[in-house]
């Protein structure tokens, strides 16, 4: 059995970024939750989109950035630092988010290489992936580290609106 750090996150979570999602579209969006265990009564959880850079990586350095934000998603400068000092707080970084256009709710080979450093996670957190077609959101699966697997696998699936 895979390790998740917290159940499923709670509904409104999931339309403020479903949200997100419909509005970036036609490009990925991206961003960061943070919150309080879900366990604790009165837990609050917070979504912080980020700005997708995907754009500027490829328009700067195509060769070492081939993909576009309509396929792929970089996090920007400080919403980065801003997950790393959130860790150790009461409210640190839960699950970093993006989402697939046209694609299905799946954690790729991409996305596994890039929440990783080297063999381990790059953060103690879970990725949300929301499936995006035909600007609507069908649904999103989220996934953990599994230290069994050596990688990161489904631990919840979610519906769409």
């Amino acid at each position: 059995m895979p390790y998740s750090a917290h159940p499923p996150l709670p509904a409104e979570v999931l339309l403020e970024l479903y949200a997100h999602a419909r509005r970036e579209a036609p490009r990925e969006c991206c961003g960061v939750v943070y919150g309080e265990p879900l366990q604790e009564p009165g837990a609050r959880w917070l979504v912080r989109p980020a700005r997708n850079i995907q754009d500027e990586l490829h328009a700067e350095d195509p060769a070492a950035f081939p993909r576009t934000a309509a396929t792929a998603y970089h996090l920007d400068a400080e919403s980065l630092f801003a997950l790393a000092r959130s860790l150790g707080t009461a409210a640190p970084a839960r699950v970093v988010y993006h989402s697939h256009l046209e694609a299905g709710a799946y954690f790729s080979a991409t996305d596994q290489e890039a929440a990783r450093l080297g063999a381990r996670p790059a953060y103690p957190v879970e990725h949300l992936v929301i499936d995006v077609r035909g600007g609507r959101v069908w649904g999103a699966a989220q996934f953990a580290w599994s230290p069994a697997a050596a990688a990161y696998v489904k631990v919840h699936s979610y519906p769409g609106e």
